[in-house]
């Protein structure tokens, strides 16, 4: 049986953005084509716990965190003839796909594809290049080698928010505070006292994972309150959540796609100069309003904007007639298709 070997990494660092791609590929070339994957990552306690819970198919092989990019490239060759790999997959930050790296995993001889998320102007010497990025909008890349999926259109995401219809504007004021896999700067605990002083709240729902460090000292903190506050972890999807959900607070990473694949107005707090981007240029587009950079917003400043935007019903309307016509959700299946015919038949 043909495989596909993905390498990706996930740490409280980085996010686990990657490694949920990474998974959502896997388990649906498994599901659909009978194609079994392979998952490389780098070793730590975050990306074993989030690897444990949210792959369902493949086969997970780790490496040293101080492995050099040759010993990394070693077993990644050894794994790609020991597994019959047809095509590698990378899903990795835009520093660490440099050509030596991919000068060192074309002696294979096999198809490469990469997915990344710059803003810029970027070619990447690989056979298939998805860039989720609304910024790349702006771009042609006629005429350049490789086949390049860009705008948010392609980008990954559970299959089920392509079957997600517009609906009328929720009439409860649920909300859905969720930043990510680790939610690097821990920002849960700054965005949630803010909202806790907002009047007219009904149900507040925090999804996070263990993956964050902090479950236990959120659970403690939720206790004490009187709201009705919610927490689910590690969750298969976020796809069942957002029926009941009124607006949403989340980062600037697949989250954001995610809520406005789902129809949902929102807002976010970015953990990342890179999702700052992204959630502007959503701004722009009508599709968010981006409240700033997490780690450099004062608790004040915080909950007078969360405040400013849970109280314009103008912009959530806008919001909610624009979401599907940018971020349609079946990314997944366009960028399936493109990997197929690099493992062809």
């Amino acid at each position: 049986m043909k495989k596909i070997l993905i390498r990706a990494d996930g740490s409280k660092e980085v996010g686990m953005g990657h490694l949920s791609r990474s998974c959502l590929i896997a388990n649906y070339f498994f599901d659909d084509k009978n194609i079994e994957s392979v998952i490389i990552a780098y070793r730590n306690n975050a990306a074993e716990n989030f690897l444990t819970l949210k792959n369902k198919s493949a086969k997970i092989h780790y490496l040293d965190i101080s492995s050099s990019i040759e010993n990394e490239v070693e077993s990644i060759n050894s794994i790609v003839k020991s597994e019959g790999v047809a095509v590698i997959l990378l899903d990795l930050l835009e520093v660490n796909l440099s050509k030596h790296y991919l000068g060192l995993l074309k002696k294979n001889l096999i198809p490469i594809a990469a997915i990344t998320d710059d803003s810029d102007y970027r070619e990447i010497d690989v056979d298939v290049i998805l860039n989720g990025n609304p910024n790349q909008d702006r771009f042609d890349y006629a005429g350049v080698k490789g086949k390049y999926l860009v705008g948010p259109a392609f980008f990954i995401m559970d299959r089920r928010y392509a079957d997600i219809k517009l609906t009328p504007s929720v009439l409860n004021k649920n909300i859905i505070l969720t930043f990510g896999g680790s939610d690097h700067n821990n920002l849960i605990f700054g965005v949630l006292e803010a909202v806790l002083d907002i009047p007219g709240i009904d149900n507040i729902l925090i999804i996070s994972s263990k993956s964050t460090g902090y479950i236990k000292q959120l659970e403690a903190f939720t206790s004490e309150q009187s709201k009705n506050i919610t927490i689910c972890q590690d969750v298969e999807s976020l796809v069942p959540y957002w029926d009941d959900c009124y607006l949403a607070i989340t980062a600037g990473g697949n989250t954001l796609f995610e809520r406005i694949a789902a129809g949902v107005p929102g807002a976010t707090i970015c953990q990342l100069s890179r999702q700052m981007e992204i959630a502007d240029k959503f701004e722009k587009n009508g599709l968010n309003k981006n409240l700033g950079f997490g780690p450099e917003l004062k608790k004040d400043e915080m909950k007078a904007l969360i405040s400013s935007f849970m109280n314009d019903e103008q912009e959530h309307n806008r919001q909610r007639e624009k979401c599907k016509k940018i971020v349609y959700g079946n990314g997944i299946n366009l960028f399936a298709n493109e990997l197929c015919k690099l493992i062809g038949d």
